[in-house]
Parts: structure tokens; C-alpha cells; sequence
């Protein structure tokens, strides 16, 4: 396994789709733990990654130190102020990666605690085994997708060749820096960091994801993501 790589946890995300009391999605109670201590927990375990980089807004950022030296991780741990958008969060920390002899970055959304050591390495082994410089995890999509134009169906389109995309996403660390100069340069915002590697034709792999790696996203998904949690406990 290929050794001296670095996470990136974004968390600097506002809450919005969530109710008052929920709107720090962060720290939301999932089964006695605040939702992005799941997170860090899986990246820590993985020991082909050497530092975790967490994104925060400003105004959070003291929330993250105190949850930080409440857990006292075993691994570097950072905190960088996220930007206005996901992918000025991810550039601010990516700049932190410039002085390290890094190979790989994993990006992952702080609202997926439910992604595991165990599919994070089986995925990277298979990257590496297939010389791979980019992946994603995902999972087919199960449901019958529907085009419509005008609120009309218009299409259905064949899901055998569809996945729903997760976190992590894998990178060739030097490539992303590169790529992230030009994207900057020509004013470019992707809300994915896969369609950056799209958009200069990469090879991105789909590695194998779980349908219990959601994401935090509504309050519904904090009595799914409980019951996930209360099984994996049993």
C-alpha cells in the first residue's frame, strides 16, 4: 500500500436543507457522538494516510478545536477556514499541501460518518493495483430515473449505467494541485472535485461504496443515519 498520503474532511457546509435546531450538522448527535467525529475516527484508523485536514467556517472553528481535544485523536490533525463555496474550502486546504511530499488526497464530506476504514482501503488497493490516479466511490442506482423537460417525462434513461457518486474521492495529489492553478486561473467553480478531473479528460475509477454512506443532509436523515449506527453497534 502506498504510504504518505493526507485527508481532506469539508465540514465548512451551512446546514441549510436542515431544521433550526440542526443547522450545525456537524455536531448533531448520531448514537452518543457528534456527526464528524465518525469521520475523523475511520481516516484515523487508515494507516496509509499521515494527516487529516478539516475545513470549518470562521465562526466554527473554536467548535472543531474543542471537539478535537475532547477526542484526542491519534493522528495530525488541521483545521483550515473553509471559502464561500465547497470548492474554495477544498482549495484553501490544498494549499496547506504544497510543502509536503504527499502522494495521494482523499476528499470526503464531514456529513458521510458512515464511510469505514475497510471500504476506504479496499477501494485505494484497488486504485493502486490498477494504476489508477483517480476514484470515487459510488453505488448503482437503484431506482427508475426519470428525464423530464417541463415537469413532462420525456426519457428514461437506462440505469445500468448509472452510479451515485460518494465521498471519499481519490486524487493523485500533485495532478489536483496542477489542475487547481489553471481551474483558478480561468475562474472555474465545479461543485464535485471529480468534474475537475473531468474537465482535463482524467481516467476517474468508480470504487465500491455502501448504500449506508449517506449524507447528513435533512433531518430525515438523522433517524436513518441512528438506526445505521445502532446496527453497526449490535
Amino acid at each position: 500500500m502506498i504510504k504518505h498520503n493526507i485527508a481532506i474532511i469539508a465540514a465548512a457546509g451551512s446546514g441549510s436543507r436542515m431544521s433550526g435546531n440542526n443547522s450545525k450538522k456537524q455536531f448533531i448527535n448520531i448514537e452518543g457522538y457528534p456527526v464528524l467525529y465518525y469521520s475523523i475516527k475511520e481516516f484515523c484508523k487508515c494507516d496509509f494516510i499521515d494527516k487529516i485536514i478539516l475545513t470549518a467556517k470562521p465562526d466554527q472553528i473554536e467548535d472543531f478545536e474543542t471537539l478535537l481535544n475532547e477526542y484526542n485523536f491519534e493522528k495530525d490533525i488541521q483545521i483550515v477556514e473553509g471559502g464561500k463555496t465547497r470548492q474554495k474550502s477544498i482549495f484553501n486546504a490544498l494549499e496547506q499541501c504544497k510543502n509536503g511530499n504527499w502522494n495521494y488526497v482523499f476528499i470526503h464530506d464531514g456529513a458521510r460518518p458512515f464511510i469505514t476504514e475497510e471500504i476506504i482501503k479496499n477501494g485505494f488497493s484497488k486504485m493502486i493495483s490498477e494504476k489508477i490516479d483517480c476514484g470515487a466511490f459510488g453505488v448503482k442506482v437503484k431506482d427508475t430515473i426519470k428525464k423530464s423537460e417541463n415537469g413532462i417525462i420525456s426519457e428514461t434513461v437506462d440505469r445500468e449505467y448509472l452510479y451515485s457518486i460518494q465521498t471519499p474521492q481519490i486524487f493523485l495529489l500533485d495532478k489536483y494541485l496542477k489542475y487547481m492553478d489553471i481551474i483558478k486561473k480561468e475562474n472555474l467553480d465545479f461543485t464535485d472535485d471529480c468534474q475537475t478531473f473531468e474537465y482535463f479528460n482524467e481516467k476517474i475509477m468508480i470504487l465500491d461504496g455502501s448504500y449506508e454512506n449517506i449524507k447528513i443532509t435533512t433531518d430525515d436523515d438523522i433517524i436513518m443515519g441512528n438506526a445505521i449506527m445502532k446496527r453497526r453497534n449490535i
